[in-house]
């Protein structure tokens, strides 16, 4: 007396279904501080440099918030490191590139000039400018008025 076993009740099962993942990644690199001299001199010789180029990439990705290069100097200058990769983290959501908050801290703990760096040329890049030559100057200046 054999039993027989349905071969359909052994099926494996189902694996469940992946989360959506953002498949998107950085288009400039980390470590390309150098592509872009002026923004590398200004994030490593300027007191508060790095904060500078994130109040600006706000200023550039989220032009339709008023407030958007306050806050982003703001949680820079007062937060640190922390403030600093909340901004990284805005960005990245915005540009839909795979990460987490806590991958953009240890960006901004290992080098945080390559980091900005990156940041704004990505925000340049999202704009169709040349992340090589443009400065906040540059940049600036063609930003519609209010």
């Amino acid at each position: 007396m054999a039993l027989e076993v349905n071969s359909a009740s052994r099926a494996a099962p189902k694996p469940p279904a992946r989360p959506v993942v953002n498949d998107q990644q950085w288009s400039q690199t980390f470590w390309g501080i150098l592509e872009n001299k002026v923004m590398c001199l200004l994030a490593c010789c300027v007191p508060l440099g790095c904060v500078c180029i994130q109040a600006a990439d706000a200023k550039l990705i989220h032009s339709s918030e008023s407030n958007s290069a306050l806050i982003a100097c703001l949680l820079g200058c007062c937060c640190g490191c922390f403030g600093m990769a909340y901004n990284r983290t805005k960005l990245r959501n915005h540009r839909s590139i795979d990460g987490s908050y806590c991958l953009d801290l240890l960006c901004l703990c290992i080098c945080p000039l390559c980091s900005v760096t990156q940041e704004w040329r990505e925000s340049l890049y999202t704009l169709k400018l040349d992340p090589r030559t443009e400065t906040i100057c540059s940049v600036w200046s063609k930003l519609p008025r209010k």
